[in-house]
């Protein structure tokens, strides 16, 4: 019912495993990251190739490596607080803990896609979203050639969805408990896409992947658009001590030209998170249904690592939008079916 590779297991031996052994034991989540990899290799520039493949293998924050003392830290800081969440007192506070910028706190493919509350979030839940932001992405760019004879550039649609967010398994690191780490916000983004966004520059990006990559939120066009733009950019400059002009912001405006379609496939590759939330909030409560019937859970299991394996274990061997197609289709008991055939 399923309808993919399921690995069933008891509750017994899914409380007994991480994030880590779940994501990296899921057929779903490595079909999507070796798509990642196989997408990545196929960049004609090699350059930019062994710059993103290098994120792949690597996603880690290597922009903090200016942060490693106090004194920087500090200065570093200063120059982005004005811009922060208000509820964050320093860069740790606001980003992540980062024992080592060279390194990064879990591989790509085992980071959820989103915050805990959201979509894709599961082990493997970023593989998963990136690669169905990138598929959505190359046929937007094939559609634009078919219909318009527009040639997107698939060097810059390939590495600026798979960079979008390249730093969520920075910023969403996994919880002791089972749950993931809780992202603030800067410059008025959720902290993942400013910080994707100054490690590409920070590892010399190309300014044309960047500017496309700086879209997945906000598409250029209109005034308002283009002034969050230049503010979410200028920002990560900062981040990464970068002259914003070099990416085109000039005076706290934007000046750069945004031509060719890049910008707008990488922005409505974005899109698939409208119907991921919308998954996610059924199925997290379709599954704590499944919880409290199937496994006599307490409601306070259900805010606890008790639960949380079990949904992290469902979600990565299933996802969140297949239980949504089946309960949307079949009712709770099609989805205490397909639930079934992965945990016991």
């Amino acid at each position: 019912m399923t309808g993919g590779i399921v690995i069933t297991i008891s509750l017994q031996q899914c409380q007994q495993m991480g994030p880590l052994e779940m994501a990296a034991g899921s057929p779903l989540v490595a079909e999507s990251y070796s798509f990642l990899l196989e997408s990545a290799n196929e960049i004609t520039d090699s350059l930019l190739r062994e710059k993103v493949l290098q994120v792949l293998e690597n996603p880690a924050p290597s922009f903090m490596q200016q942060a490693k003392d106090p004194a920087a830290a500090a200065l570093l800081w200063e120059r982005i607080a004005v811009r922060a969440d208000k509820q964050a007192s320093s860069l740790e506070d606001l980003f992540a803990p980062c024992s080592d910028p060279a390194v990064s706190p879990q591989p790509f493919w085992s980071a959820p896609g989103s915050n805990y509350d959201r979509h894709h979030a599961y082990p493997g839940g970023l593989a998963v979203h990136t690669a169905m932001n990138l598929k959505v992405s190359l046929a937007l760019a094939r559609s634009y050639y078919d219909i318009y004879r527009c040639r997107a550039s698939r060097n810059v649609v390939i590495a600026a969805q798979i960079l979008h967010d390249s730093q969520k398994p920075w910023v969403l690191q996994w919880n002791q408990d089972g749950s993931c780490r809780q992202q603030k916000s800067i410059a008025g983004e959720r902290v993942h896409h400013v910080a994707g966004l100054a490690e590409s520059v920070y590892r010399g990006i190309p300014c044309e992947v960047v500017l496309a990559q700086a879209s997945a939120h906000v598409y250029p066009g209109n005034e308002n658009n283009n002034r969050k733009l230049a503010y979410c950019l200028e920002t990560a400059c900062l981040l990464a001590n970068t002259d914003p002009a070099d990416y085109g912001v000039t005076g706290h405006k934007l000046s750069a030209a945004w031509a060719g379609v890049e910008p707008l496939i990488i922005h409505m590759g974005d899109s698939n998170w409208v119907l991921s939330l919308q998954a996610a909030m059924a199925t997290v409560t379709a599954l704590k249904q499944y919880a409290l019937t199937e496994f006599a859970m307490s409601e306070e299991e259900l805010a606890s690592p008790v639960f949380y394996s079990l949904r992290n274990y469902v979600f990565s061997m299933c996802t969140m939008i297949k239980l949504y197609e089946i309960l949307s289709g079949k009712g709770y008991d099609g989805f205490r079916a397909a639930v079934r055939e992965i945990i016991h």
